[in-house]
């Protein structure tokens, strides 16, 4: 139409470019039954894989229902198990020197 500007709309991106726009090591899960005291868990990226999660990690979870997951590593906690294990290993060298 004459003087009106074109107008533009961008289509939605893809489902797979939706999940990578997520904060990365966070995902959302469909919990797809319970076995035997786990979740088995359905990654909504991945849906091939399959994960057993123990539902003490997920109290009051049933079949159907999302959870957000998210894995994030603890620098700290990382730092102070390499440590402590770096003071084990060090008495055991110490003791297999005497």
């Amino acid at each position: 139409m004459a003087g009106r500007p074109e107008t533009f709309t961008p289509a939605a991106p893809p489902v797979d470019e939706k999940i990578q726009m997520k904060e990365p090591g966070k995902t959302l899960m469909g919990v797809d039954r319970i076995e035997e005291g786990y979740a088995i868990l359905i990654p909504e990226d991945d849906p091939e894989e399959i994960i057993h999660v123990p539902l003490r990690y997920l109290p009051g979870v049933r079949e159907g229902d999302i959870v957000e997951c998210i894995f994030r590593r603890d620098e700290v906690a990382t730092r102070e198990a390499r440590d402590r294990i770096g003071r084990i290993r060090e008495r055991l060298v110490y003791r297999e020197e005497v």
